[in-house]
């Protein structure tokens, strides 16, 4: 870490993105009055370019348009922000259909992973990739799912808990996931196994860590960014 400066500030650009969607939401309120006919339009347009297209184009570099970059639109995040507006208009979706669709992008990603390493017999990042179908298809889930439970204030305080703790666990789990990784690849466990629990354990391991600090206001303030003042956490 004395040698390279990421040590583990690398994945703070979320923070310099976010500035970014900020800026653009005027922009976002301008479409949102067109209604939800063009928010779809550009959803599809997103979706087809962002990652239906790269898919393909990964599993065949064939499949390749000249000068791709020219005409990539929408970029990445944007399209996500957007979807986030629509999927929150969306009508309620079975909580069974949504943890089906989550063990789906979740397995999916896996599979794919190991299918990728069995043929070409190394790692490719793709599949673990924020646009790669699999992520995408999880991402849906989880945000219906956590809509579905907060739906007439159910367990807010329990999701108001989490959401206390997010910035926090996200700051952390990067350390948190070079851990896991050097203590599951040291035991010698089946790439299957890897891919599957490596997540969750780092998503776990993030949460008790930054629970624990929340603990003390200093530090909870410096590590997860929570206000000293609790006087604005929502009470039961």
């Amino acid at each position: 870490s004395f040698v390279y400066p990421r040590a583990y500030c690398y994945h703070l650009w979320y923070m310099y993105m976010l500035i970014l969607l900020y800026a653009l939401t005027p922009l976002i309120i301008c479409i949102k009055k067109g209604g939800k006919t063009y928010l779809d339009y550009i959803l599809v347009i997103w979706i087809i370019f962002n990652v239906i297209y790269p898919f393909l184009n990964f599993l065949y570099p064939r499949f390749w348009l000249k000068d791709w970059e020219n005409i990539k639109v929408l970029g990445g995040y944007l399209g996500y922000y957007i979807m986030g507006y629509r999927l929150h208009r969306f009508k309620k979706v079975p909580n069974w259909l949504l943890i089906m669709m989550f063990c789906a992008g979740w397995m999916g990603t896996v599979i794919l992973n190991i299918g990728y390493i069995s043929y070409v017999g190394a790692y490719n990042e793709y599949f673990m990739s924020f646009f790669s179908p699999g992520i995408v298809l999880m991402a849906v889930s989880i945000f219906l799912l956590m809509k579905n439970l907060l739906e007439g204030r159910k367990n807010i305080a329990i999701i108001s808990k989490l959401s206390r703790l997010s910035m926090g666990i996200y700051f952390v789990h990067y350390m948190v996931r070079d851990g896991v990784q050097f203590f599951l690849k040291r035991g010698y466990i089946s790439e299957w196994a890897y891919l599957a629990i490596a997540p969750l354990m780092t998503i776990i391991i993030s949460t008790v860590i930054i629970k624990l600090l929340s603990q003390n206001k200093i530090l909870g303030f410096i590590f997860a960014g929570i206000p000293v003042n609790r006087t604005s956490e929502i009470r039961r």
